[in-house]
């Protein structure tokens, strides 16, 4: 497809302004967030995460403050030196050391059939659900 004489990437696709396509977008994020919760992602990655997302989408909406220092750092080695890899599902190394040092397990409460519980991805299995939510 063709914009204004040049070929469309897919930068362009996130970082197009059009309504329907921020619309889109919008959803997208949401998506992205509620599986990153649903996974028992660490919270201040998975923040830090949908930030950097939002930053190279250019996205208008505020980003929520990252207290998490793990976070913070993955964010900053993200940032440097060119965020708009993480749209190619290009993530630094920096992701999985922060999931791997604040990830903690789901405790269930007493009584609960371990047989219905879901059993929680490993660090590791949530680097890749950073992966395939991008």
């Amino acid at each position: 497809m063709l914009r204004r004489g040049r070929k469309e990437d897919c930068v362009h696709l996130y970082q197009c302004t059009h309504p329907k396509m921020r619309k889109t977008l919008e959803d997208g994020i949401a998506t992205m967030q509620t599986a990153l919760h649903k996974n028992n992602a660490p919270p201040g990655v998975y923040l830090a995460f949908i930030n950097i997302i939002r930053r190279a989408t250019r996205y208008p909406r505020e980003c929520k403050e990252v207290t998490c220092s793990h976070g913070t750092q993955a964010m900053d080695c993200q940032d440097t030196p060119r965020t708009l890899t993480i749209i190619h599902s290009h993530l630094h190394i920096e992701w999985t050391t922060a999931i791997a040092s604040t990830y903690k397990r789901r405790i269930s409460p007493p009584g609960t059939d371990p047989k219905i519980v879901p059993k929680d991805k490993t660090p590791l299995e949530l680097t890749m659900v950073l992966l395939t939510t991008v």
